[in-house]
């Protein structure tokens, strides 16, 4: 993990700790809980309601189909009415909650992003302006610039682990349990290979980082130059663009 850090003398680096997913997860979500803790708790309750509101639809899918056979074998179709309505119901629960939780995902990520951005301008801001000669130190701040977004990503994707599925897997766990032990086993087969892409993934996005950072920089620079109001004199009416479609 990298963490941005201003020095005495204005300058900024980039320190490289190594900590896994539990340090990790308890050092960057305070951060966010201190921006939106009104938002952040609405987010979690949600999640935790919308996680168990999927297993109680599977459990009163699993009763819709056994009312069926039974109104069908005894020419009673009070209880497959009534399973009907109730899974009707929790179907629209569902999505409402999945409503709410992508709404409360956007605001407290919103926040947290502008305070996040707002802290590291601030900090940029102390820095002598010589100093942005270097380009390592350029690629510092791109680099942090860019990992507000992974921190965030981070946090929402820990937080619904822990606040959505896990609620849903303990459910669905207890419910196959209940049907036959056996079926315990499927949750471990369906979750532990997703598991192991993410850690790759993410093992893998943080050993590429610094390799692209200096190039992300210049694309970004290049699409400024291309596109960007400022420059529409010479990208545009003195053909300029081949040269930077050329250069990336």
């Amino acid at each position: 993990m990298q963490i941005c850090i201003i020095g005495r003398e204005g300058g900024i680096r980039m320190k490289f700790h190594k900590r896994n997913l539990i340090k990790t997860a308890a050092m960057i979500t305070p951060l966010v809980w201190k921006v939106c803790p009104v938002y952040f708790a609405a987010f979690i309750a949600v999640s935790i309601v919308h996680g168990l509101s999927h297993g109680v639809n599977t459990f009163v899918t699993a009763g819709l189909y056994n009312a069926l056979l039974e109104s069908l074998q005894s020419g009673e179709y009070r209880s497959l009415v009534i399973c009907i309505f109730l899974l009707g119901g929790i179907t629209v629960l569902v999505q409402i909650l999945n409503g709410l939780n992508n709404y409360m995902t956007y605001v407290w990520q919103s926040r947290a992003k502008g305070a996040l951005t707002a802290d590291l301008m601030e900090k940029t801001g102390h820095i002598d302006p010589a100093l942005y000669e270097d380009s390592r130190l350029l690629d510092s701040v791109e680099k942090a610039e860019s990992g507000i977004e992974s921190v965030l990503g981070f946090v929402f994707t820990e937080s619904s682990v822990l606040t959505m599925y896990l609620p849903y897997f303990l459910f669905m766990s207890i419910y196959l349990y209940c049907l036959r032990p056996i079926l315990v086993l499927v949750i471990l087969l369906i979750f532990l290979p997703v598991l192991a892409g993410q850690i790759i993934k993410s093992k893998v996005y943080g050993s590429k980082e610094d390799a692209i950072a200096s190039d992300r920089r210049k694309m970004k620079y290049y699409d400024s130059c291309i596109c960007g109001k400022d420059y529409i004199k010479e990208s545009r009416q003195l053909g300029a663009v081949p040269f930077f479609c050329g250069e990336i």
